[in-house]
């Protein structure tokens, strides 16, 4: 008999509820918490990625910027910081790719100016005046 392999994403809780609990600037990256007005949401991990708890479950921040701004579930899909910098939750460096592109954007292709591609859509908010 198969043992079924667990999935390492986790469902992220209805839009509606973090609407209601989380406001996100997609400029600065800031995920905030309504009630608390400027005061960032969650704590650095060990590795360095910022986290949120909801409801006693564990959830990265920038699964959560990409959810709210995107409105769509990245599920298996994994979250790309471009740039390198696991807590910059700027969505023009957020982007949903397979586990195989993740790896691609690695300190070196960035050295050697290979740039990856953005999420499509973030580019309107580049261009788009402050």
């Amino acid at each position: 008999m198969k043992t079924r392999k667990k999935p390492k994403h986790k469902k992220l809780p209805d839009l509606h509820i973090l609407n209601d609990l989380l406001d996100y600037d997609p400029i600065t990256g800031l995920l905030t918490y309504q009630d608390s007005g400027e005061k960032e949401a969650g704590y650095l991990d060990d590795r360095g990625y910022r986290c949120i708890r909801i409801n006693k479950q564990v959830y990265k921040v920038h699964r959560i910027c990409f959810f709210i701004h995107h409105r769509r579930d990245p599920g298996k899909l994994v979250i790309d910081h471009i740039n390198g910098i696991k807590n910059d939750n700027t969505i023009f460096n957020l982007r949903a790719v397979k586990h195989r592109e993740n790896i691609k954007n690695t300190a070196a292709s960035r050295a050697k100016g290979i740039i990856p591609k953005l999420e499509p859509g973030v580019h309107r908010l580049l261009a788009a005046p402050v």
